[in-house]
């Protein structure tokens, strides 16, 4: 009998050691494998948080794009008011120019002459020239009488007024000549003048007009 427990207690050590064996090799196993469970868990939150921030960049992006577009419209619009600003001040720098004379002497046939920047001279035989702005619109032969001459837009620079005594008609009076020139800001008179002899033709007036549209009168 002290035999048989010999034999039981050698067969329990050896399942012992199969076991121990067993388990020893299970922790090896365990130890070995686990930098990598490690490392699998390491790189998915990594992938994780590159996902999340291409996600926010993706957004980022979006919304510089939508700043970007915005910019644009605020920069089309900003040359859009600097255009209507530009062409706003091209009209208030326009003026135009209406200058009128009349006398009241019966038969008298006065003429006003009026020579534009670029030297056209005005007046009963020339009321226009082609392609320049400009034109004697009214011209009375025989007095009492009223002559016009306008021009929408006027370019700037000097322009000379004169009258002419063109013809006494038998009315040997002195003829008594008025004038003015109405513009965009007012109107400006000119001396009055008296022409006695026909065919006499004085200097009136210069009128000047500056790049911003502004008028005088010497």
């Amino acid at each position: 009998m002290q035999r048989r427990k010999r034999e039981i207690s050698v067969f329990n050590l050896s399942m012992l050691d199969v076991i121990a064996s067993a388990m020893g090799a299970f922790l090896i196993i365990m130890v070995v494998l686990l930098p990598y469970y490690k490392n699998d868990e390491i790189i998915q939150q990594l992938r994780e948080q590159v996902q999340q921030q291409q996600t926010e960049l993706e957004r980022q992006q979006e919304t510089i794009t939508q700043q970007q577009q915005q910019i644009q419209q605020q920069e089309n619009r900003i040359e859009e008011l600097e255009n209507q600003n530009q062409h706003l001040r091209e009209q208030l720098a326009n003026t135009f120019l209406i200058i009128v004379i009349d006398w009241k002497t019966k038969d008298h046939d006065v003429d006003l002459h009026v020579i534009d920047p670029a030297g056209h001279e005005f007046y009963y035989e020339k009321t226009t020239f082609p392609g320049v702005p400009g034109e004697l619109s009214e011209d009375e032969r025989y007095g009492p009488g009223v002559e016009v001459w306008e021009i929408t837009q006027a370019p700037q620079g000097d322009y000379k007024i004169y009258y002419k005594f063109y013809e006494k008609h038998g009315n040997s009076e002195p003829a008594v000549v008025k004038g003015r020139v109405y513009f965009r800001d007012g109107v400006k008179h000119f001396q009055k003048i008296t022409l006695r002899r026909q065919g006499e033709k004085p200097f009136i007036a210069t009128i000047t007009v500056k790049s911003d549209g502004k008028v005088s009168v010497r």
